[in-house]
């Protein structure tokens, strides 16, 4: 569970399996440190091991833009920026912030889906999983409400 998170209403195996579901079909590996890590974990403990793990691969974060103006706060965020690249989804989000430039960034700028992780799951509270799926891929709406994730 991210450190970050106080109300996290999808238990880590949930969100493990809805990733490995969005992925299927694709040469992604949704590997499981995190959610069996005995301790907190933070982002960079994670991509120390992924180093670890994978010693010739090079590492790249996938984040939205509305992460990249809080990188700055993370733990061991200055490491975190020299060890990976990072690739950020465009969101229309308010900007009060701005990027730190010594980022490795790439940015996606022509994403369509403009919706938070926050107003996703207020969508998915009021069961309509029909609005839902413009948003995420149709297996992982019907894993959500198979599993009656989100309501409450």
């Amino acid at each position: 569970m991210p450190v970050d998170k106080v109300n996290v209403t999808a238990k880590s195996i949930h969100r493990f399996n809805m990733l490995k579901i969005l992925f299927n079909n694709l040469n992604v590996e949704i590997d499981d440190f995190e959610l069996f890590s005995k301790k907190k974990n933070y982002t960079f403990h994670t991509i120390k091991y992924l180093i670890s793990k994978y010693k010739d691969a090079k590492i790249t974060m996938v984040v939205g833009q509305d992460k990249i103006y809080k990188l700055k706060n993370w733990y061991r965020s200055n490491e975190i920026m020299n060890l990976i690249d990072i690739v950020c989804f465009n969101r229309e989000v308010k900007v009060t912030e701005s990027i730190n430039s010594s980022i490795n960034l790439k940015k996606i700028e022509k994403f369509n889906i403009n919706i938070s992780s926050t107003q996703l799951r207020k969508v998915l509270k009021t069961n309509n999983y029909t609005q839902a799926e413009k948003y995420t891929h149709i297996d992982v709406v019907d894993y959500i409400r198979k599993n009656n994730l989100y309501v409450r």
